[in-house]
């Protein structure tokens, strides 16, 4: 059990993470949306696919809310270094519409999931009418 104290510091290390993964996505990416407008967000899920460390202030801020479970649910087997995407608005599991991209990796520890990490990005190239 962690006292208040160990539990501060391991939300602060998680939201570290969290920070350090949208910075890197925004150094690194080529889309307007990430660059100019900040229409992203990356997040670290639990098990089950809850979020519990999100950047704080991004422009795509509703998906931290989302549970991941349903989509992650549509893999069968994951095996390290694997990465879903989907786009699916008619999945009904976290894609609102084509433009949406969402992608999530499992984080193995000794041969088994313990976490996830997740991210979103709204880009205007998705082909299509």
């Amino acid at each position: 059990m962690f006292d208040r104290t160990n539990l501060q510091v391991l939300a602060n290390h998680a939201r570290a993470a969290a920070e350090n993964m949208a910075h890197t996505l925004h150094r690194t990416a080529h889309s307007a949306f990430v660059k100019e407008t900040q229409d992203f967000t990356v997040m670290l899920m639990d098990r089950a696919g809850a979020t519990f460390a999100v950047p704080m202030e991004l422009g795509a801020t509703w998906y931290p809310g989302l549970s991941y479970h349903r989509a992650i649910a549509m893999v069968d087997d994951y095996r390290p270094g694997d990465v879903a995407f989907t786009n699916d608005p008619y999945s009904g599991h976290v894609a609102t519409h084509a433009p949406d991209t969402h992608l999530w990796k499992p984080v193995f520890v000794d041969g088994e999931i313990v976490a996830w990490t997740g991210g979103h990005i709204h880009n205007t190239d998705m082909g299509g009418a």
